[in-house]
């Protein structure tokens, strides 16, 4: 049985590591995660053990994810805890006692880099794979249900970890599919849709574009569990003097969008919006780009793991 401290431990040690995106990146943690199951199933030393699958996949130079895989006795699809390793930048204004990479725990609680986002559920994680692989061992038999844990790179850029956990088969749509990450406390069970678009516009019209946008989306309406539809416009660029009319600019656009609306309809507003400006403007020229396109996760009533999650809540918490 682990000990009960066993996370807490080890949701110190991976925020001491510095896995920050862009930064040090996954490499360092990715072997601390490695070192730590292959320890385990050299603890435990069961012949059972031997069917317990350890696979890397190097997304980008020096940037692995890591799939431990328990196999089960049935074709029931697999229960997957998928958890990314790195975290955004360390960042500035850390108190003189609370550093990004110190690991502190006050009162109750850890702080650092990432102690949220996502290394503790990131260590709560490996805790429910290092508990399967003891009970494994002590039962002597495999589970009944296969379990896998994915831990992945770039969440914090363009999830190109998930992307490729997924083409490589590492988990399909029949799997029972958790990601450890908190959020308030609570069982998520639905997911804006995220809608990436790059805008250029040649001729100083860009102002036009992002006004436009912005109009259009506080005209969407909400939906009743996901809220309303959002827009962000996190990078700009364009002109080379505060006094020059800019020849080019570009700019990055992150949508998170909730049903109705959906990347069509969000290309439409796109579309009209580079109308609109190369009307008021004249002379300028607008193009587009859908860099990432995910759709909308609804909530799914008759999910059953939804319902075993609802259950083993009910059970621990009461």
């Amino acid at each position: 049985m682990v000990d009960t401290d066993f996370a807490w431990r080890l949701a110190q040690d991976l925020v001491r590591i510095d896995s920050s995106d862009p930064g040090a990146y996954e490499d360092e943690i990715e072997r601390f995660v490695k070192a730590l199951v292959e320890a385990q199933l050299e603890r435990l030393s069961h012949p059972v053990l031997h069917a317990v699958q350890v696979e890397e996949l190097e997304v980008l130079p020096g940037r692995r994810n890591l799939m431990v895989t328990v196999p089960g006795r049935s074709d029931e699809p697999r229960l997957v805890y998928i958890c990314h390793m790195d975290t955004v930048t360390l960042g500035d204004g850390w108190d003189a006692d609370i550093t990004p990479l110190g690991a502190v725990v006050r009162d109750g609680k850890l702080y650092g880099r990432g102690a949220c986002d996502m290394k503790g559920g990131l260590a709560c994680a490996i805790t429910a794979l290092v508990h399967a692989l003891e009970r494994v061992a002590a039962e002597g038999e495999l589970p009944r249900r296969g379990f896998s844990l994915i831990c992945s790179v770039d969440e914090e850029d363009f999830m190109r970890g998930s992307e490729a956990a997924i083409d490589a088969g590492w988990v399909g749509s029949r799997e029972w599919v958790l990601d450890t990450e908190p959020t308030d406390g609570q069982i998520q069970v639905a997911h804006k849709g995220r809608t990436w678009f790059e805008i250029e516009m040649a001729g100083a019209a860009m102002a036009e574009v992002v006004c436009s946008l912005r109009r259009a989306f506080v005209a969407l309406p909400a939906h009743d569990e996901l809220g309303p539809s959002t827009i962000t416009f996190g990078q700009i660029e364009g002109g080379y003097r505060p006094y020059v009319v800019p020849d080019h600019a570009k700019v990055w656009v992150d949508m998170r969008l909730t049903p109705p609306t959906d990347t069509a309809a969000a290309t439409r507003m796109v579309e009209q919006a580079i109308a609109v400006a190369e009307a008021a403007v004249p002379g300028c020229h607008g193009s587009y780009t859908v860099t990432g396109d995910r759709p909308t996760i609804e909530r799914n009533p008759a999910s059953p793991l939804l319902a075993a999650l609802k259950c083993a809540a009910d059970d621990v918490t009461g």
